[in-house]
């Protein structure tokens, strides 16, 4: 084993480490573990002459408020399209945003000079004439598990912290190839050993980089497991970017950072049954290679950005939808009875409920406590056995100093759950393969799949309309992300990822396109809207998307609070 490569992913860090206590102890030990963390030594990234201090806050913090900072993704393209604005100035003045926020911990790479000089160049374009493209001079950002030419690609792990990508990953490239300006990779969960907290992060675990934060309040957790993506964009820093989604990862921090994210259609049921592989952004250029279940997808402060981002990757148009012609699914009543959640965002769920009502959109209420049973976390694991290619395969090709058999010592070292999506053997664990056989989990894959499309063609919906997650952001865990985790939910202890990921998971195993939509504020935290379809349907639900957030308006921007634990 390459032990000096792979001693610091088993490092556990003693300084942010507190032993597990009783649930009821759990306010208490983060506390303590926050208290720490204002101890804990920041990491230095030394990147193209630009040295990143990424710390934990301490004492007052500076604040860089500038019109440009409100910019979306749409409005500074325009600008600078029309020369009423430089590129360079305003990326200019969004290091100076940056400079103020590093203690969000956003980002793992960036490259000031970099970026400065892709500006230029896009000023310099305008200024011969060339044509520009739909995002000239926009800055972007990307999860640190996709590949940028010239840029490290971690997956969060300091296992790859040498591996520097060769090409750009098709998605990145058509943004970057439409004017975009890549302005870092951002932090995110540990997808390669899960060591230092979570396989991947459903809060905003990773004990590998210093922990990401809420700019909505930096107490609390930005979701995961595109940690960073979701709190760069949240924190005005930048306006859009590209996050990943196996079970949550876009939808999730977007709820969580008060923007907008869509999962597209991954097609997970055709590809299933037929042996495919269709997907609606191409997986080329993830790590670890992506499976059925894992989409790219668009994040931005406003679902009219991400609609902008998709028709660039995508070439599809989004069209005008009418709400007076929209039919919408939504919860029935014992819907909120029946699983963790908070008054709040139920109440900020039911007003827009609301405002879609008063708007003419026929809402029929659907009992859908059957379908979230059993297409339950984890429950169809067993019936996704095949991925692009093995963990093995690219580790030999691209990075042959550190071997699949060491990924896996660290990984059970760490006690991070063996994931059934092939990314480090040909086949699912024995553990999971023994759950359910071949056929079992094919004939429960079509049930769960038969009961999702019926209920789309018994009520004639467009979309199924909920909460994207039923919780506000809890707070940070410096202890990082771990199965069996409780937080305190409306008076009662319950499972953290339980209360998480009851409405995300599902849509993955179905290949459906899901849009979370910033719904507003409950106790000044961030409430996502998701509205899901059919396979096929994202311009449609982009274009309703659009609608309903001229009904809701314009999610306030975020006060980088700290709150006393």
């Amino acid at each position: 084993m390459k032990t000096d490569k792979i001693k610091s992913d088993q490092s556990d860090r003693e300084e942010h480490r507190i032993p597990a206590g009783s649930d009821e102890g759990r306010g208490t030990s983060r506390r303590r573990l926050l208290k720490a963390a204002a101890w804990a030594p920041p990491l230095a990234v030394a990147v193209g002459g630009t040295q990143l201090l990424q710390g934990f806050a301490k004492g007052a913090r500076a604040q860089s408020v500038s019109d440009a900072t409100e910019l979306g993704v749409r409005e500074a393209a325009s600008r600078i399209q029309k020369g009423e604005m430089k590129a360079e100035d305003y990326v200019g003045q969004l290091f100076r945003h940056y400079n103020a926020h590093k203690d969000l911990n956003a980002f793992i790479t960036i490259n000031e000079t970099r970026v400065l000089q892709d500006a230029r160049a896009v000023d310099q374009a305008r200024a011969r004439g060339d044509r520009l493209g739909a995002l000239a001079g926009v800055p972007i950002v990307v999860k640190d598990k996709i590949d940028v030419a010239g840029y490290p690609t971690t997956g969060g792990s300091l296992v790859l912290k040498g591996y520097v990508a060769k090409q750009t990953a098709p998605v990145i490239d058509a943004m970057l190839k439409a004017g975009a300006v890549m302005f870092g990779k951002t932090n995110c969960g540990n997808t390669i050993t899960g060591a230092g907290g979570g396989s991947g992060g459903a809060a905003s675990g990773n004990r590998n980089y210093p922990f990401c934060r809420n700019p909505y309040d930096l107490s609390r957790v930005p979701g995961g497991s595109s940690t960073g993506t979701g709190a760069a964009i949240g924190a005005r820093i930048v306006p859009g970017g590209i996050g990943e989604d196996t079970g949550g990862s876009v939808r999730l921090p977007s709820a969580f950072c008060g923007i907008a994210g869509l999962r597209p259609s991954g097609y997970a049921m055709e590809n299933f049954l037929k042996g495919t592989n269709r997907k609606r952004y191409s997986g080329v250029g993830m790590i670890p290679p992506p499976t059925w279940l894992t989409m790219m997808g668009s994040m931005a402060r406003t679902v009219s950005d991400v609609a902008l981002l998709d028709t660039v990757i995508t070439g599809e148009e989004v069209p005008t939808v009418s709400l007076r012609k929209t039919r919408l699914g939504i919860p029935r009543g014992d819907y909120w009875e029946k699983r963790p959640h908070d008054p709040g965002v139920r109440q900020v769920t039911e007003a827009v409920f609301a405002k879609l009502r008063d708007a003419g959109v026929q809402l029929i209420e659907i009992d859908l406590n059957g379908l979230l049973e059993l297409s339950a976390r984890d429950r169809l694991s067993p019936a996704v056995r095949k991925g692009n290619r093995p963990m093995a395969d690219w580790l030999a090709e691209n990075y042959p100093s550190v071997t699949v058999e060491e990924i896996e010592a660290i990984r059970e070292k760490w006690g991070a759950n063996p994931e059934p999506r092939n990314h480090y053997r040909p086949v699912a664990p024995p553990a999971i393969r023994a759950q359910l056989s071949p056929e079992a989990a094919i004939t429960m894959a079509t049930a769960a799949w038969s009961q999702y499309e019926g209920v789309f063609k018994t009520n004639g919906i467009t979309a199924l309309a909920m909460p994207t997650v039923p919780i506000p952001p809890p707070l940070i865990n410096i202890n990082g992300d771990t199965p069996g985790q409780k937080i305190l939910v409306n008076g009662e202890w319950v499972d953290e990822f339980d209360a998480i990921l009851p409405n995300l998971w599902w849509t993955s195993r179905f290949g459906a396109p899901a849009l979370s939509i910033p719904a507003g504020l409950t106790s000044e935290l961030p409430v996502g809207f998701m509205l899901q379809g059919m396979p096929g349907t994202d311009s449609q639900i982009l274009g309703l998307g659009i609608e309903v957030e001229k009904l809701i308006g314009p999610m306030p921007p975020p006060t980088f609070r700290h709150e006393p634990i």
